[in-house]
């Protein structure tokens, strides 16, 4: 009789013991199978990305509007809210004069002080050439480039810099109904994602280079045409600037926050961009027709 005792008590005691393991084996595979599955929806995400501007850059082209937040902080914070809205016509059998996509756009820069400035944007590919209005006299390509925002700037180089993506809520935009994918943008090699704390203890990337506390894209796919129907952009880094106040053992460090949302329609629609030939040769389009 003390022998079973004996015997059912190591028993229950064996028992006992393994029932935390156990326990906590089971937690380990099912983490690893939720994993599994984020990576494998995170797979499909990227794909239904992929495919979505790839056909939207297909198109014969599209329209598009939005609006441009940026804030900058250095000796004194001020913030530039740029709306625009434009046009892009991509190469097609029947637009052979072009070999990239061609956007024209128009922008009205607000700053700080209440006073707005008017500009246009003409590009070809990566070639940009931007003027204010109603003069217009054209801008410094500096310039233009950090006040004039462009879809083209989107749409291509961000669908390679993206990654975790995770899937959304989905939502229905002008009767449209659309996944919403949401991303984070890789950082290059020139880039540093940096605590404040590492910041006051002096760690500090090179000037020019990046610390990046966000970089965050919300993109909405359109179900049933498969085609990219809105972005949201939020955006928050420094840049460590080569010059320094005197006597500082830092290099001057300016902050910017960039927030911008764009929606394109009319896809495919019979797009008509009219370019000066003043402004072809800028940014690299053939001359026009002789009149």
């Amino acid at each position: 009789m003390v022998k079973q005792i004996l015997c059912w008590g190591v028993l229950g005691m064996a028992i006992l013991s393994a029932g935390p393991v156990d326990a906590q084996s089971a937690k380990e595979k099912a983490e690893a199978k939720n994993e599994a599955a984020r990576k494998k929806d995170e797979i499909i995400l990227k794909k239904m990305l992929t495919d979505g501007f790839d056909k939207t850059m297909k198109s014969k082209g599209y329209r598009f509007k939005g609006v441009r937040a940026i804030g900058f902080v250095m000796d004194q914070p001020f913030k530039l809210d740029t709306p625009f809205r434009g046009l892009t016509k991509n190469p097609h059998k029947s637009a052979r004069e072009i070999t990239a996509p061609l956007t024209y756009m128009t922008c009205e820069t607000a700053g700080p002080n209440g006073a707005s400035q008017k500009h246009e944007l003409y590009q070809l590919g990566g070639r940009k050439h931007a003027r204010n209005l109603p003069a217009k006299k054209p801008l410094d390509p500096d310039d233009s480039q950090n006040r004039t925002p462009s879809p083209l700037d989107l749409i291509g180089p961000v669908i390679e810099t993206l990654e975790n993506h995770t899937r959304a809520p989905e939502e229905t935009i002008n009767g449209m109904e659309c996944f919403v994918i949401e991303a984070v943008m890789a950082k290059t090699g020139a880039d540093h994602i940096v605590s404040e704390q590492q910041t006051l203890k002096g760690f500090m990337p090179p000037a020019g280079s990046r610390i990046y506390k966000k970089a965050g894209f919300k993109i909405w796919i359109d179900k049933s045409e498969k085609i990219v129907r809105k972005i949201e952009v939020d955006i928050d880094y420094s840049t460590p600037g080569a010059a320094s106040p005197a006597g500082a053992k830092m290099p001057r460090i300016s902050s910017r926050q960039v927030q911008m949302e764009c929606s394109f329609f009319d896809y495919d629609q019979d797009i008509q961009i009219e370019v000066p030939d003043e402004v072809r040769k800028e940014i690299g389009l053939a001359p026009g027709p002789k009149k």
